[in-house]
């Protein structure tokens, strides 16, 4: 996990310090809202075959506190379980917001803080309340009904779930 962390971290650094960085263009800024927007809505849903069709195959992502999945198997596998025992409700109030967004050829990088709630299916499990700051590298795919997928997701909270 360590690794993986410390080369994605390079890999930002490269694209920052040779790549050509560019806010992007309206179309690509809607685009990219527009994957943020559909993933969310997949989570809400509980469509973990949208929720992927959104993700490189090769993606990393934390979906919990306490574990990484490193591409779709992992993710749905994950998903899976999650959606089990909660539902998630994001909110989409001035708590949430995209703060930044470069884009670097076929290569985004986008930072927004975030909030979501956990809503127990079972009477054993607590809701929860989780919120803070994500930065995902997308990168432009073919296979994207936006044209845009998630490569790596980096969570920053201000609070573990509660």
């Amino acid at each position: 996990m360590v690794n993986i962390f410390k080369n994605s971290l390079r890999l930002c650094a490269l694209v920052s310090f040779f790549g050509y960085s560019a806010q992007p263009t309206n179309q690509e800024m809607e685009a990219i809202r527009q994957t943020g927007i559909q993933v969310r809505q997949a989570f809400v849903e509980q469509d973990v075959d949208k929720i992927l069709t959104y993700h490189h195959l090769k993606v990393v992502k934390a979906l919990s506190w306490e574990s990484w999945q490193y591409g779709h198997n992992d993710m749905k596998e994950q998903l899976t379980a999650l959606f089990r025992q909660y539902q998630l409700v994001f909110f989409d109030d001035q708590s949430t917001a995209i703060e930044n967004v470069e884009v670097f050829d076929d290569m985004a990088i986008l930072i927004r803080t975030f909030k979501l709630k956990g809503v127990p299916k079972q009477k054993q499990l607590n809701a929860f309340v989780f919120q803070g700051r994500v930065m995902l590298v997308l990168t432009r795919s073919e296979h994207s009904p936006t044209g845009w997928v998630t490569l790596r997701v980096y969570y920053s909270t201000n609070n573990r779930p509660t």
